[in-house]
């Protein structure tokens, strides 16, 4: 599930970058040496690394420091470890850069069998933070990756 993002303002508004399955964090932030998607460094609204996407069991969860604003379109701020939509456009920030998100669905693989989980158990499930193992996991590997400049 190849992670797709956007700049939707800024000077380099328009930007793509594309993530891998193997790239388990992606730091984003103004600092150009220890970001992967890299804002404005007049964006002082955003940190220097002011929030990380990490990749855990196949689904994308944005993480940040508890002083660090993250946004959904709706005005709705993340809690650390929030999974993201498949598609989503969030805000950096109060009132700052915008990006969008969009997470590609693998194709040419069958459905998965319904797992009969009741529809309550599954939601309180879906929408449980990521564990603090996880996260410290995901915290630990964001230094080891690859920095990705955006095109």
């Amino acid at each position: 599930m190849p992670l797709h993002i956007r700049l939707e303002s800024g000077s380099r508004q328009g930007s793509k970058k594309s993530f891998a399955d193997d790239v388990e964090s992606i730091v984003i932030g103004r600092d150009p040496d220890r970001c992967q998607v890299v804002l404005d460094a007049d964006a002082r609204m955003a940190g220097r690394e002011h929030c990380t996407i990490v990749r855990i069991r196949g689904r994308y969860l944005i993480d940040m420091a508890p002083d660090r604003a993250v946004y959904l379109e709706d005005g709705t701020l993340l809690e650390p470890g929030t999974p993201l939509p498949e598609r989503c456009r969030l805000t950096i920030g109060p009132d700052g850069p915008q990006i969008s998100i969009r997470v590609e669905i693998a194709r040419g693989l069958a459905t998965t069998k319904d797992q009969g989980i009741d529809e309550d158990v599954l939601e309180r499930r879906a929408s449980r933070p990521a564990s603090a193992v996880e996260l410290e996991r995901a915290e630990a590997t964001a230094d080891e990756g690859r920095k990705w400049g955006l095109m």
